[in-house]
């Protein structure tokens, strides 16, 4: 009897073994990447509420921070300084998904305390998706 309880357990772990599916092979298409905090070192003192906003495009800001804003938020926003000014409530009666909203107002915090600056974010490299990963 106890044989046939270890040959079950048997198969069904083995079963479970053949079914594995590692997680890098789930994705098709390429991730745009997120920026991450520990790559920046502050500045101390935060520039705080005085923050110097550059004559940028939304659009250039938007591919700068990563993490897909580009694809949606670029053409809810005429300029960066409306980006700046507008809080959680106004980018939802714009229509921004809530986890762009979220990351967005998160890299605008970063930067009001000096954790992250327009000088990194001008010399950070995009990587433009190409026609094919957008297919796939």
């Amino acid at each position: 009897m106890n044989s046939n309880i270890l040959k079950s357990v048997f198969t069904l772990s083995s079963q479970k073994i053949m079914n594995f599916k590692p997680q890098y092979f789930l994705r098709k298409y390429p991730v745009e990447p997120k920026l991450r905090r520990r790559t920046v070192t502050p500045i101390y003192p935060p520039p705080g509420l005085n923050l110097q906003i550059p004559e940028w495009e939304v659009e250039m800001f938007m591919k700068r921070i990563g993490g897909g804003c580009n694809e949606i938020a670029t053409d809810k926003f005429e300029t960066l300084q409306e980006v700046f000014e507008s809080d959680s409530k106004a980018m939802k009666e714009k229509g921004i998904p809530p986890k762009i909203r979220r990351y967005i107002l998160d890299i605008k915090e970063q930067l009001r305390r000096g954790v992250l600056t327009f000088e990194y974010l001008e010399r950070r490299t995009v990587f433009e998706k190409t026609p094919s990963a957008k297919q796939n």
